[in-house]
């Protein structure tokens, strides 16, 4: 899901488009795997290829973090971090997709758990890096001791 994860589902679908290739996906054929999320999410909005590619990874992300919520019941809250979550928040947020997928478990029971677990989305970039530098500092204080 992360990192490759957008350009791998755009693979995926990019193999169900049959037919000439309109003018976005020849562009985003033409970049990387590493810069192609971006004009993918770029097009998310207009183009029907783009949209289901950003819709499995919103349904993939959320479905993930509700299932995480479950293994772990954050009290406090779901705290969602990084380049991911920073970059498409526009998309996850708009019609709330994310939360729809986040509390979409089949058991109404854990559903109802879901629905309790606040879920907070982090628009500064380094938290997530400042929670690493964090952890590292915790292991090297341990193993000096």
């Amino acid at each position: 899901l992360s990192g490759r994860g957008i350009a791998n589902i755009y693979a995926f679908v990019r193999q169900s488009v049959s037919g000439p290739a309109d003018e976005a996906l020849n562009e985003i054929d033409a970049l990387s795997d590493r810069e192609k999320p971006a004009l993918i999410a770029e097009y998310g909005a207009s183009n029907p290829h783009c949209m289901r590619v950003m819709e499995l990874f919103t349904r993939i992300y959320g479905k993930f973090a509700g299932n995480q919520a479950l293994n772990f019941l954050p009290e406090a809250g779901l705290f969602l971090a990084g380049g991911i979550a920073q970059k498409n928040i526009d998309y996850l947020l708009k019609g709330a997709r994310f939360m729809r997928y986040f509390e979409s478990n089949y058991n109404p029971k854990l559903r109802a758990v879901q629905h309790r677990i606040p879920v907070f989305l982090i628009k500064e970039y380094s938290v997530s890096l400042l929670g690493a530098a964090h952890a590292a500092i915790l292991l090297t204080d341990e193993d000096s001791v």
